[in-house]
């Protein structure tokens, strides 16, 4: 469940306004690739915010090369075959992340939070991995 609806609208909203979507906010029904979109925007700084709490949210195939996910909360998210390549993880909580078939190649996980996810090829990563699954 996403847990920062208030930002992730802010999101949608620079998607329109930057003319890449027509949204309607009062009929909005929450597809895979817009949902990606925006929450792609709005961590690669393309609109105002700070650190997300997308805990337990499905990224599954999505593509978010070069995101800005600093600090972002992971949590029990599924990452199945996310695409993040270059992108920043840093300090991320990734903690029973599922992370199977991911593209990491680039991607900075320095501090980030591994403890019990599954890493991209399949197995599941001690408690104590911090930057990398142990």
């Amino acid at each position: 469940m996403l847990t920062c609806p208030g930002r992730l609208a802010r999101a949608f909203l620079c998607l329109q306004q930057q003319g890449k979507y027509e949204i309607q906010m009062s009929k909005m029904r929450l597809h895979k690739e817009l949902l990606a979109a925006a929450v792609a925007a709005f961590l690669m700084g393309g609109c105002a915010g700070g650190s997300a709490d997308l805990t337990g949210a499905d990224f599954s195939r999505s593509v978010l090369t070069r995101a800005n996910m600093d600090s972002a909360i992971l949590r029990n998210a599924s990452l199945v075959g996310v695409d993040l390549r270059g992108a920043n993880l840093t300090s991320a909580i990734l903690i029973g992340t599922d992370l199977t078939g991911a593209r990491l190649d680039g991607a900075n996980l320095s501090g980030s939070q591994l403890g019990g996810a599954t890493w991209t090829d399949g197995h599941v990563c001690a408690i104590n991995s911090v930057g990398f699954c142990l």
